[in-house]
Formats: C-alpha cells, sequence, structure tokens
C-alpha cells in the first residue's frame, strides 16, 4: 500500500522490518525474496541508491542458491537492477559492463518463465502467511 502510494520512506521502514521478522522466523528464501524485491523497489522509487544495491546484491545470493529452472533468469533481473543502480550513482562503465555480461540470458521465454515463477512463489508465500496467521491465532488448518 505504502510503495503503491509513493511513500517510500514508510515503505521501507515496514519492508525492513518484515525482513527483520522473516530472518528471526527462519522465514523462506521464497518469501524473504519477495520482501527483498518490494525493497529494492522501493528503494529505487525513492532514490535511495546505496540501500538499493545492497538489496539487489542480496536478491543476487539468493538467486545463486536456488536451484529452480529460473534461478539464471533471477539472477540476471536482480543483475540488471543492480547495474541501473549503478548507472544511477555516476558508475556508467560498471553498470554497462554488468549489464553486458547479461547478454542472452533475459530472453522472451527466460523473462516469461521468470514472471510465472514469480507469480507461483508469491502465491506459495501468501498461503505460508495464512498458515502461519492462523497457527498463530489457534486455528486449526
Amino acid at each position: 500500500y505504502e510503495l503503491a502510494n509513493k511513500n517510500t520512506d514508510e515503505a521501507k521502514r515496514l519492508l525492513n522490518r518484515a525482513l527483520e521478522i522473516e530472518t528471526k522466523q527462519n522465514a523462506s528464501d521464497g518469501m524473504i525474496e519477495n520482501t527483498l524485491r518490494s525493497l529494492a523497489s522501493a528503494c529505487m522509487m525513492g532514490k535511495d541508491f546505496g540501500k538499493g544495491e545492497e538489496v539487489c546484491r542480496k536478491l543476487i545470493v539468493l538467486a545463486e542458491k536456488d536451484t529452480s529452472p529460473v534461478a539464471e533468469t533471477k539472477k540476471a533481473m536482480s543483475t540488471s537492477m543492480l547495474a541501473g543502480l549503478m548507472m544511477q550513482t555516476g558508475r556508467t562503465q560498471e553498470g554497462i559492463s554488468m549489464m553486458q555480461s547479461m547478454n542472452g540470458k533475459l530472453t522472451p521465454e527466460s523473462t516469461k518463465a521468470y514472471s510465472s515463477a514469480v507469480a507461483a512463489q508469491f502465491a506459495a508465500v501468501e498461503n505460508e502467511v495464512d498458515a502461519s496467521e492462523e497457527k498463530s491465532m489457534g486455528i486449526a488448518g
């Protein structure tokens, strides 16, 4: 909600808090990845390039651990965001070099598969959150 309303400072605060909780509760990589992806967007929208770069690097690490068929595309998407942030902070050559390293990794097919995988991952995370909420409220599930 905060991000959609361009309240990036509040969005970043809430997303950072969510990450703290997820880390304490040993949340799945998928849940953490979804939160990091939203945080990266909030950082880019709010021009908090240093934090955005840090978040993108964490997304790349998660993508490198991923064993799914879209792991390489996840890494390329995160690398692309990181390269964009670098270029916005005057590190143009470094950003361009990073973009060139992804040459051929982002095809229409791979981005379509990535979109489907992210949607499925989001749905799985929603189910995980719902189950956790039901458990905390004592509702059998």
